[in-house]
């Protein structure tokens, strides 16, 4: 699972730079449902769940993914998506 920092004080040219090390984290592993799994929670002034363990089945579905995650600016909620992580990211 990746907490992702998209509040304001990141900025727009950081956050893709996040965005691209999450999309060579993931390249190393074998995406499948019976191998790895992968979960983001993005958070800035809310957290969300981008998307859970169960949603992206192979490598393609998970780039792409993460490449339409969108910078939302505002403020810096952590402890909401640690909170987010804690209580629903681990569900599935």
């Amino acid at each position: 699972m990746f907490v992702v920092d998209a509040s304001g004080s990141i900025g727009l040219e950081n956050f893709a730079k996040v965005k691209q090390f999450i999309k060579q984290v993931v390249m190393t592993f074998d995406v499948d449902p019976q191998y790895t799994r992968v979960a983001l929670v993005e958070f800035s002034s809310q957290a969300r769940i981008e998307f859970n363990f169960n949603e992206k089945s192979n490598l393609t579905e998970l780039l792409d993914a993460i490449d339409n995650i969108n910078y939302s600016g505002g403020g810096t909620v952590t402890s909401d998506a640690i909170e987010l992580m804690r209580t629903q990211g681990f569900d599935q």
